[in-house]
């Protein structure tokens, strides 16, 4: 099925009813469909599948004008990567990753952008934005070190965006995104993933890799749309705030794979046989009703992007606040979790027939799956902050900034930084969010700064000669801090216990668990 067969018209609307720029047509589909398997089993997208988006034009879609791209409507790249999906999972996966990062060079330097794309517009960007990298500022600029995983189409990359982090004793990191020459990179090719397996995800790796101080920005600027280069183009859409925008970003993907999916299960459904009842599976009345919701939740969600594609529409030409990012990042991130479960319904019900390798349900199932991992669809965190502003309160930080405190207490207090690769993903993010709904770059407040003390105390003063001072050291003087005055778990708060009714307690406990 086509995007035209699913919205009703030739080609994809977008949220105003508009006919967006469809450049995946069939002929491109085709070749990514026979390309899908090779994906699969060598865990990359094929040198064909990259050519047929490259010839597309898609790759260009949102690469500035000034640039030498086509500057397009933030929609017409869902409208693309949607229908990429129907076709192959992993080349739509890849195809969202290059335009977004397309999209975000935007906002970065001018210079920067005639370095990457005066040559060629259709030059292939990955990355990882996650600040999991350290950067030391130098003469003219930053030596960068880490490990960045899930890069996305790293072996076909020319150069990548990467997050990194300045880490200073006592200090709330500095986040930065830079961006790196294929010279500078290594690739380790260790995609091995229950999902998008054919989109060769690997970590890439920099060590000591100067960054002129052109090639980068601060994340506060970038994620939070304060870049003064985005507002030098001829639309609007590199305002356009980037956390809400990467929730839809991924929602494309999954309504894609949600359609291609449901049509495999109508399809088999309609001629599958119960081999133990002798029936049509088509006669089944539970199997209708499964049907049928699936394809509510599937058309649901498309409602739904279109409605945040309006939202963001709305932020980029300036009627941006947190409330309304809370809201599109909440609707985008439900919109590929109610995909995911469409496709979870449907597949429960496909029997035994449908968990082989060749079934576009199974892949299509295991291709959702994967993508509803990505940070932006975590509805806990993105839930909360939409809550809250329903009642009328600050969407508030990432619930896990006490994690990122604890890492600055960590490091303030002495102890050896830990590497790029060992660094709690959820604190950086968490501070990455910070970053974007600050008014300016990130900071520490007095608050913090106060509870930071009270964990450096806690936890330098607790280690002991001989002890392990390595990441598990720090996690049990963490522990130790957190839980000082918890009462224990197996003791009523307020009750003493004597030691030897303590000791029968626990080994009840183990009774019951099998663990004596």
């Amino acid at each position: 099925m086509t995007a035209a067969e699913v919205t009703g018209s030739n080609g994809s609307n977008g949220p105003d009813g508009s006919v967006r720029d469809l450049r995946i047509d069939e002929r491109t589909g085709a070749v990514l469909a026979d390309h899908a398997a090779w994906n699969e089993e060598h865990r990359r997208l094929a040198e064909g599948a990259l050519g047929a988006l490259r010839d597309s034009g898609a790759l260009r879609l949102l690469v500035p004008e000034r640039a030498g791209g086509d500057e397009r409507e933030f929609a017409d790249m869902v409208a693309n990567v949607r229908e990429a999906a129907l076709y192959d999972g992993a080349a739509a996966w890849v195809l969202m990753v290059l335009v977004g990062h397309s999209w975000m060079l935007g906002s970065m330097t001018e210079e920067l952008q005639d370095e990457v794309y005066g040559a060629d517009p259709d030059t292939i960007v990955p990355g990882s934005l996650a600040p999991v990298g350290s950067a030391t500022e130098c003469d003219g600029g930053w030596l960068i070190d880490g490990r960045w995983p899930f890069t996305s189409g790293a072996i076909w990359g020319e150069w990548f965006l990467l997050g990194s982090q300045v880490l200073t004793p006592g200090e709330r990191p500095r986040l930065l995104h830079v961006v790196i020459p294929r010279e500078d990179i290594a690739v380790d090719d260790n995609w091995y993933a229950i999902g998008l397996r054919g989109s060769g995800s690997c970590d890439v790796i920099a060590e000591q890799a100067f960054v002129p101080t052109h090639r980068m920005i601060d994340s506060g600027d970038l994620l939070g749309g304060r870049s003064p280069w985005s507002s030098r183009h001829r639309t609007s859409v590199y305002r356009t705030p980037i956390l809400p925008g990467l929730a839809v970003h991924v929602a494309a993907t999954a309504l894609g794979l949600a359609r291609a999916g449901l049509d495999d299960a109508a399809e088999r459904f309609g001629v599958q046989d119960d081999r133990y009842m002798g029936s049509s599976k088509s006669k089944r009345p539970g199997l209708h009703m499964r049907l049928a919701e699936a394809n509510t939740e599937v058309r649901s969600a498309e409602l739904l992007i279109n409605d945040t594609l309006g939202l963001l529409r709305q932020a980029a030409d300036g009627a941006d606040s947190k409330e309304l990012r809370a809201q599109a990042k909440y609707q985008g991130s439900y919109a590929i979790e109610l995909c995911r479960r469409a496709l979870d319904r449907v597949t429960t019900a496909a029997g035994g027939r449908a968990v082989f390798d060749g079934s576009r349900l199974q892949q299509a199932f295991r291709d959702a799956t994967m993508a509803s991992q990505h940070q932006v669809a975590d509805l806990d965190t993105v839930g909360e902050a939409y809550g809250r502003t329903r009642l009328g309160m600050d969407p508030g930080p990432h619930p896990c900034r006490q994690n990122a405190l604890r890492n600055v207490a960590i490091s303030g207090g002495g102890t050896q930084q830990r590497g790029a690769r060992e660094l709690d993903e959820d604190a950086v993010y968490a501070t990455a969010v910070d970053a974007e709904i600050a008014d300016g770059p990130p900071r520490r407040s007095s608050t913090d700064a106060e509870r930071v003390r009270s964990i450096v105390r806690s936890t330098g003063d607790r280690r002991q000669p001989g002890r392990r001072s390595g990441r598990r050291g720090q996690a049990r003087s963490i522990r130790a801090h957190r839980s000082r005055d918890r009462p224990r778990s197996h003791e009523p708060s307020g009750q003493r216990v004597e030691p030897s009714e303590r000791r029968h307690r626990h080994g009840r406990c183990r009774q019951q668990h099998g663990r004596v």
